[in-house]
């Protein structure tokens, strides 16, 4: 059994129509810290080589400033991509003997044990048309994992067919059929402090004392021919030290 929603019925369940600024910029904050984060090491890297060459010029910092933007700019344009071609695709969902297939979605398979709930919403300002949504087991908050619109006979459709299935086969989900439309959901607000921990300390772990360390050892033994530097590098980054 396959049920398809209509690519422009999206703006009831896709909370990026319309899309925004404030939207766009809440999904570029989720790869923020990692942005940053690549750019600092990229910088102190080229810059530390540049150093030790006598290579540091302008033009080697306005290669590293166009490498630190170019990468956004590519990340920007993934996820404008992504959201776009989202908000043009019909949905549809696939119902098979072991799982529901879910379109389009993170996670695509969904298996019916691991179904807690069908939940068939009124949708406001919108007569005719129901909102189903999917809840999954074991989750911390209650919400529904995937949504999508169902048309009067799509709905009876679906609903025969659960209820059947529930009575034939031993299945733990229930089938809640709502009177009144929903609050809207608020939504699940990214650890954004926390990652930014993180990153920092996986900075500062990088470049404390075991870099150090290894960095003299790499101008100490750069006659055994185990280091990565040249014989001027080292002297460089030997007499840097000593001051």
């Amino acid at each position: 059994m396959t049920i398809e929603q209509r690519p422009e019925l999206n703006r009831y369940v896709d909370p990026s129509i319309p899309l925004t600024w404030v939207y766009r910029w809440r999904q570029f904050k989720i790869i923020l810290p990692v942005w940053v984060f690549i750019c600092v090491v990229m910088i102190e890297s080229a810059l530390y080589r540049a150093w030790l060459s006598n290579k540091l010029n302008p033009d080697v910092c306005l290669a590293v400033a166009g490498g630190c933007l170019f990468i956004p700019s590519i990340l920007f344009g993934g996820i404008e991509l992504q959201i776009r071609i989202r908000q043009r695709s019909k949905r549809t969902i696939q119902f098979t003997e072991k799982r529901i297939a879910i379109q389009p979605a993170r996670n695509r398979f969904v298996r019916w044990e691991r179904i807690s709930k069908f939940q068939f919403e009124p949708v406001a300002g919108a007569p005719g048309l129901t909102k189903l949504n999917l809840f999954l087991s074991g989750q911390t908050l209650p919400r529904p994992i995937w949504s999508m619109l169902l048309e009067s006979s799509q709905k009876q459709e679906l609903l025969r067919y659960i209820q059947t299935k529930k009575t034939e086969t031993p299945t733990n989900y229930e089938v809640e059929v709502q009177e009144r439309p929903g609050q809207p959901e608020r939504g699940i607000p990214y650890p954004f402090f926390g990652a930014s921990l993180y990153l920092g300390g996986l900075f500062c772990m990088l470049h404390g004392l075991p870099l150090l360390l290894g960095t003299l050892g790499s101008g100490q033994h750069g006659s055994n021919g185990d280091s990565k530097l040249t014989a001027e590098e080292s002297a460089k980054l030997s007499a840097q030290w000593r001051k």
